[in-house]
């Protein structure tokens, strides 16, 4: 089984993204080979833990399961049970039970990824147009779809084309990290060196990686909670509250340097970070009051009038003033 853990960034592929993908390994689908990219993992739990190519992984199993889907309802059942034991269902040879091959560190998209793995639709449930669950439906409806298209041609022989492409001439370089402990920095090196991450990325890595495992789940759950409040304003304003909880504990943090501070790695560091709990202890107690100075209409700890005083305020004075007002109610 390949899980893909909570530091992982999730499933962000859009539409580009996507027919990308389709339209390469379509057009490949007479080449002897394809190759599809470095794979890396790490054994934890006697699970595989997907370290590094989790977008492409997720988005093989929807194709496979659009074709698997398709094979059933044409009544090819030979080709159907190949394409399910090669990448959707996987044996437990201790309890002869079929897990998921693939799962997602997230409940609610693990559910929506699940169902559509096991039923070919999309779940009833309707999810925000920007979530995760949101792009993995859009991105098996649009794979099912240009499938379906595609098979037009020649049903029976398309598909056999398809289901031996995937089975047979399409292949990762696969490297298991030895060092399960190390599969945060690993994830750290691998990904800036690619698609950029955020600051909001890298902090979530390095809690979690300072985090007991059995511990994770919760301080994942306390992490996203927070973050979630941010959705609609993107990643850079939960950053941005962030370095306004340490700077009015510790002292002003320069925008480039909250991460290295925050992970002990800042030259010249007089104090200590704070432990990933008590860091999480903080955001959690003055979330609503920063909340507030935001927008002065929520709920929160200040009297609405008092919050409303810092409301003209835009840009880069509001950042000061919120970084002021805090330090004046702290």
């Amino acid at each position: 089984m390949f899980e893909v853990p909570q530091y992982q960034r999730e499933y962000s592929w859009l539409d580009e993204q996507v027919q990308d993908f389709w339209n390469d390994l379509r057009g490949s689908l007479g080449a002897e080979s394809y190759f599809l990219g470095l794979v890396i993992l790490t054994d934890e739990d006697k699970r595989k833990h997907v370290v590094d190519g989790q977008q492409r992984l997720i988005t093989l199993s929807l194709l496979a399961a659009a074709l698997f889907h398709e094979a059933r309802v044409r009544d090819r059942e030979a080709l159907a049970d190949r394409i399910a034991a090669n990448f959707l269902t996987s044996i437990d040879y201790e309890t002869d039970e079929m897990e998921p091959r693939v799962c997602l560190s997230d409940r609610v998209d693990n559910e929506t990824f699940q169902y559509i793995i096991k039923n070919g639709q999309s779940p009833s449930k309707m999810f925000g147009g920007d979530s995760v669950s949101a792009r993995i439906i859009d991105s098996y409806n649009y794979l099912q779809e240009q499938l379906l298209k595609d098979l037009k041609q020649d049903p029976f022989k398309r598909m056999g084309s398809w289901a031996d492409f995937l089975n047979f001439r399409l292949y990762f370089a696969v490297f298991v990290h030895p060092n399960p402990s190390s599969a945060y920095q690993v994830f750290e090196v691998i990904n800036t060196r690619g698609k950029e991450l955020t600051t909001a990325d890298l902090l979530k890595n390095h809690i979690l990686s300072q985090t007991p495992p059995p511990e994770r789940q919760t301080v994942y759950e306390k992490w996203q909670a927070i973050a979630d409040q941010f959705e609609a304003d993107g990643s850079n304003n939960f950053v941005q509250y962030i370095r306004h909880v340490v700077t009015v504990r510790d002292g002003h943090v320069l925008p480039k340097d909250l991460f290295s501070f925050l992970a002990g790695r800042l030259r010249g560091q007089k104090r200590p970070p704070h432990s990933p709990s008590k860091l999480l202890e903080i955001l959690e107690a003055d979330l609503a009051l920063y909340l507030q100075m935001i927008d002065p209409s929520l709920g929160g700890p200040a009297d609405r009038e008092y919050g409303q005083s810092f409301w003209p305020y835009s840009g880069q004075q509001l950042h000061w003033t919120a970084c002021i007002t805090f330090c004046a109610w702290s």
